[in-house]
């Protein structure tokens, strides 16, 4: 398990937001990942490199199941009362309630190599209710 920063996220910030994620994860199964990493995105930068891969630019984190990689929006630490507004409104939470919302989901995406994401989203309530995911939802779709 690896936790990182996008280079041009701020040294400290990077060390404090990291800790944070690292602390909000360790109460879920994280060896279920094997190989993984986490990217921290300076929220300056999250947005045009969402919008690059095709995603929402409004959700805080995304999966590249093929790489092993979560890319987190370091909003999810320090947000403006502009994005909070934003992320309040699609999901209902901000704060630590929003951080375990996304690493669940995110987990859910990776431990079960779901790009489902109504999928994702059960595999990661039930790591939020303290199960293991049940992956046959995914295992023999192919």
């Amino acid at each position: 398990m690896q936790f990182q920063c996008r280079e041009n996220y701020d040294r400290a910030e990077c060390v404090k937001d990291a800790t944070a994620l690292h602390q909000a994860m360790a109460m879920y199964p994280l060896q279920l990942l094997g190989t993984w990493s986490f990217v921290l995105v300076p929220a300056d930068d999250w947005s045009a490199l969402v919008r690059g891969q095709g995603g929402d630019p409004v959700s805080p984190a995304f999966s590249m199941l093929d790489q092993r990689l979560t890319l987190l929006d370091g909003s999810l630490f320090v947000a403006t009362a502009g994005r909070n507004k934003e992320l309040l409104e699609k999901f209902g939470v901000i704060g630590p309630q929003l951080v375990n919302l996304a690493i669940t989901h995110e987990m859910g995406h990776g431990m079960c190599q779901e790009k489902d994401e109504r999928r994702a989203d059960d595999y990661g309530k039930e790591l939020r209710e303290g199960k293991v995911p049940d992956c046959s939802k995914t295992r023999g779709r192919f």
